[in-house]
């Protein structure tokens, strides 16, 4: 019997993730010349685009994937790249196909080693018995795929036989009968129909590297919820987070963390950006998963393409708390009309219809706030409704055109938004709010490592010379050290963390300062999750999210001075308005307490060699400085950059702050 050879080819792929959950390069070929296996697919002209190709004999989960090119630059002059893997096929072939699969599949060729010039075909083929599709290869269909309503041809006989009955039953294409089996049909191994020998196979990725954000172009309009397809490729590493980014920071609540859905894609509301012209960007990260010093992952930024956004009504300012300190409502939102009339019709969760206020805009923005008292002549208080749902509707008449349009006629109309909800806050602190100060020893084998451990020593230092409570429990003006690396028992790694949590969650705590690994998803950068604190267990924890949970435990300030730590939904997590710089007065009429949260949006580098930078250390004790001084924080990180000489490495446009920018060191810490 004749050995059979299979390559598989796997259009597209998705890093430690399954192949079915990246969409595929379209147009991808593979042709298998002697003991060569060709891959070709299109790409840009001028090499500016890069791809990770990967090879593995089998799909056994101990055979890993082999990179076969992490950086593999586009042909330059050509539309198409192509890569050659050689002497992976013994004996030489008599056919190519081509295929532009979708969503990712997989495909089988079979091969085998008969003479070139035998053309007929060594593999069972599949055809719609109705004609409505092409013959393909029998294997893209799973093991246990009803082949009733196909044709089958069976590549001994050159016959092609009826698939009614049959059932695919695994890759060596012996077909499963429910009834008696025609002689020499596909499914009679004794009759020569059937291939026994197992299979040799090979299986093939290919995904640009990086991040495509698939079905945008410069220019386009966008409105309402929008939905990307994402191809994205790393050469190791977990995929954590996924986003569309405008100036590094996200937008549109695109935030996307794992578990991903499938298909990939990535959603963009944008009904939460202003109208107008953005340039954004698709953004991944991946994550190493290594508290015993295995790495840090990276991350990657699509190409910028330039947008407008042009919705009737949006809500870029929108705050979905209200009345933590007293009653009060703040409402938002802007027309894309820029001289309008407006109304709001407001809705309790069990009251029902409450009334209708207005006013006017002579440059689109709305903005008012409501003690919630209703309306005349009873005048009744609704401060015990759970939420409130405001519809906006603007009417306007001749004059300047929507926003982000330019000026052109506009003929009168109206608008109707969608209802926006906000939810009452019910956080009432049982002290003055203390602090949570640790930093991890990921550096503790480094030339400098202590001055990581004195800049966190600082925060611990500031809050109890003030009076205020730091935890976990730790040794005099020091910080909580969380051990690290398998050097340290995990016995004792574990227990550290543990009591990290339990510093989080203690009612008290609402200021934190974090040093260590991070990432989009959460803090630790360990893949075991006694020493990994994932965003959503935070999220779960302190009630933040969902929204309008009763014993919500929001927090006032967080620093977290780790990797991509501001790339995620850590922010919201901890309870804090996931938007810069959101103003004073904006929490003050939704009689809720200002919060801000830093953190990096990038890959902090923490060390040359077997060298720590200082520019760290050195950039944390001004900013302290500068805070403790009254300055705002998002101001004192900035000149804690710009007023000295020993922080060259540090590149401030990665620092992000959230929430309110002018937050000092003692303010609303009630």
């Amino acid at each position: 019997m004749k050995i059979i050879k299979t390559v598989i080819i796997g259009a597209a792929a998705l890093t430690l993730v399954s192949a079915g959950n990246a969409f595929a390069i379209e147009g991808l070929k593979l042709s298998v010349q002697c003991s060569d296996v060709v891959l070709s697919w299109p790409s840009s002209d001028t090499n500016n685009q890069y791809f990770l190709v990967q090879y593995r004999p089998t799909l056994d989960p101990t055979n890993q994937w082999q990179t076969l090119a992490s950086w593999l630059p586009a042909d330059y002059g050509t539309n198409r790249t192509h890569f050659v893997h050689s002497g992976i096929v013994q004996g030489c072939v008599y056919s190519s196909m081509a295929m532009a699969p979708q969503g990712g599949e997989e495909f089988m060729l079979l091969l085998d080693d008969t003479e070139p010039e035998e053309k007929a075909p060594r593999f069972p083929l599949a055809l719609r018995a109705d004609g409505s599709s092409a013959a393909v290869p029998l294997n893209i269909y799973p093991p246990g795929f009803d082949l009733t309503g196909f044709l089958i041809l069976d590549p001994q006989s050159g016959e092609w036989l009826s698939g009614d009955g049959y059932t695919t039953k695994s890759l060596d294409y012996v077909l499963e009968s429910d009834g008696p089996g025609v002689p020499g049909d596909p499914g009679d191994p004794q009759e020569g129909g059937g291939i026994t020998d197992p299979p040799d196979t090979g299986f093939y990725r290919v995904v640009q590297h990086g991040i495509r954000l698939l079905g945008i172009t410069n220019g386009m309009t966008l409105s309402g919820t929008v939905t990307f397809p994402v191809e994205v490729g790393a050469e190791s590493g977990t995929l954590v987070a996924l986003s569309v980014r405008e100036e590094g920071a996200p937008v549109g609540n695109s935030v996307n963390i794992a578990p991903f859905a499938l298909p990939l894609h990535v959603v963009l509301d944008t009904t939460a950006m202003s109208n107008g012209v953005h340039q954004i960007s698709g953004f991944a990260s991946w994550s190493s998963g290594g508290d015993d010093g295995s790495g840090v992952g990276e991350d990657a930024e699509s190409d910028i393409y330039t947008i407008n956004v042009n919705n009737e009504i949006t809500f870029p300012n929108w705050i979905e708390h209200y009345g933590e300190l007293y009653d009060a409502v703040l409402i938002t939102a802007q027309s894309a009309h820029t001289n309008a009339d407006w109304y709001i019709d407001i809705y309790g969760s069990e009251a029902g219809y409450i009334g209708t206020f207005g006013g006017h805009t002579d440059d689109g923005d709305i903005y008012a706030w409501w003690d919630l008292i209703g309306p005349p002549p009873n005048f009744i208080s609704y401060a015990d409704q759970r939420y409130f749902d405001f519809v906006v509707t603007t009417e306007y008449d001749d004059g300047l055109a929507a926003q982000g349009s330019g000026p052109q006629p506009q003929a009168a109309g109206s608008s109707t938004s969608a209802p926006k909800r906000t939810y009452k806050q019910n956080d009432n602190w049982t002290s003055r709010g203390m602090w949570v100060v640790a930093n991890q020893q990921a550096w503790e084998g480094s030339v400098g490592h202590d001055t990581l451990d004195m800049a966190t020593d600082g925060f611990v230092q500031a809050a109890e010379i003030n009076g205020l409570t730091v935890r976990p429990s730790h040794p005099y003006n020091e910080a909580f050290r969380i051990g690290y690396g398998e050097g340290i028992p995990e016995s004792t790694r574990n227990s550290q963390w543990a009591a990290l949590r339990a510093a989080l969650y203690h009612q008290e705590s609402r200021n934190f300062f974090y040093l260590g690994h991070g990432s989009p998803d959460g803090i630790g950068g360990s893949a075991n999750t006694n020493r990994f604190i994932k965003a959503t267990e935070i999220a779960t924890m302190l009630h933040t999210i969902p929204a309008g949970q009763t014993n919500r435990h929001g927090y006032r300030f967080v620093f977290l001075y780790g990797c991509e730590t501001a790339s995620g939904t850590l922010p919201e997590s901890f309870g804090i308005v996931h938007r810069e710089n959101v103003p004073g007065i904006d929490y003050v009429n939704s009689g809720l307490t200002p919060g801000a949260f830093a953190g990096w949006n990038h890959k902090q580098s923490a060390g040359i060699l077997s060298s720590t930078l200082l520019d760290n250390a050195n950039y944390l004790i001004h900013f302290q400085e500068q805070w403790a001084g009254g300055i705002g924080v998002r101001e004192a990180l900035r000149r804690a950059k710009a007023n000295y000489t020993d922080v060259g490495f540090i590149n401030f446009n990665k620092m992000k702050v959230f929430g309110n920018w002018e937050l000092s060191y003692w303010a609303y810490n009630r």
